[in-house]
């Protein structure tokens, strides 16, 4: 019977510290789950603000090279400079002002200040919040142009 009881004990000691360090370890797994989605999030600002630079700045080439893949392969640069640059609407600034992330997709709001220029009047400047869709294809996130439908 004394054999028995402390055959009990010791492996009471042992579940007890296996449950410990069992906790400790999903405890780290959570702290890691959720700098992963911060650093995902800083990630994506970062990116969001390099495309708004480029707006405003009219770099319509780099811009370019942060839309989604599929979208440069079907559009060529030309083309997509021919459908961004509009020299009657000038981006004044830009920056981030929300972000939506689910999974792979993710929509930012961006607050604009756009210089309209109509002929025969003055130019003035508007302030809009725009929508813009991004995708992350293997930990890079890519522009999605006019909503167009993404597949990996």
């Amino acid at each position: 019977m004394k054999r028995q009881r402390g055959y009990w004990k010791r492996f009471t000691l042992a579940s007890f510290i296996g449950i410990f360090f069992l906790i400790i370890f999903l405890g780290c797994a959570k702290k890691e789950a959720i700098k992963n989605i911060s650093n995902n999030e800083e990630t994506l600002r970062d990116k969001a603000m390099t495309y708004c630079g480029y707006m405003v700045r009219k770099e319509f080439d780099k811009m370019y090279e942060l839309e989604y893949p599929l979208y440069r392969k079907n559009v060529s640069l030309v083309k997509y400079i021919l459908k961004v640059s509009n020299p009657k609407v000038g981006f004044q600034s830009c920056e981030v002002s929300d972000m939506r992330i689910k999974g792979d997709a993710a929509e930012t709001d961006l607050k604009v200040k756009l210089r309209l220029k109509v002929p025969g009047a003055k130019a003035f400047d508007y302030d809009r919040i725009i929508t813009e869709h991004w995708v992350n294809i293997d930990s890079v996130w890519y522009h999605v142009p006019d909503k167009e439908v993404t597949q990996k």
